[in-house]
């Protein structure tokens, strides 16, 4: 055994190949919009930037979590090669690893509603656009999957909604898709 059972080890481990394959799932469909144009970013700027983001944040939570068990001491053998077991063996041996205390399960009722919710606005967000199926993205997460109360819902979701529209679609001019909305704009 590569590393002792260690939940939080392994926890990190599964969330960080997550965040990983997912940034790298929106950078794909971020290379099907229009990334630049005219010295401008277009809609698959923010995708793409937001992916690389996540892509990054998993690989980094995944290094931690290793360097941070190995100076635990959770890694076994004496010898100074056994010390420097590859990030891959250490990776495979926390995923197979059974840890059977039983103390924490993952919710995949959860985690299969935040699938659901990013394909939902993977697919909307072109037909709907930016702001609507943003609005809707964090209104269903808040309130159906954090089953927090409308009002709170509400209050996030404006606050998101609205920052990040100021951020992107007015400060940096990052063309967000308007979808239904640019039919109201005339």
């Amino acid at each position: 055994m590569i590393l002792k059972k260690d939940r939080y080890v392994r926890r990190d481990i599964i969330s960080s190949l997550f965040f990983i394959l997912l940034g790298l799932f929106v950078i794909y469909f971020s290379f099907r919009m229009s990334i630049w144009k005219n010295s401008v970013p277009h809609e698959g700027f923010l995708p793409l930037v937001l992916g690389t983001f996540m892509s990054g944040l998993g690989i980094g939570l995944l290094v931690f979590s290793t360097v941070r068990n190995k100076i635990k001491g959770n890694i076994g053998g004496s010898s100074a090669s056994d010390g420097k077991k590859d990030l891959i063996e250490i990776v495979k041996s926390q995923i197979i690893e059974d840890t059977s205390s039983g103390d924490e399960k993952v919710d995949l009722k959860r985690l299969y509603k935040y699938l659901v919710a990013i394909l939902f606005y993977v697919i909307l967000l072109e037909r709907l656009g930016y702001i609507l199926t943003t609005g809707l993205f964090f209104m269903a997460i808040v309130k159906f999957v954090e089953k927090r109360g409308y009002f709170y819902s509400l209050l996030i979701t404006l606050a998101v909604v609205s920052l990040s529209f100021l951020l992107f679609g007015t400060l940096l001019r990052v063309p967000l898709p308007p979808g239904i909305l640019k039919y109201l704009g005339g």
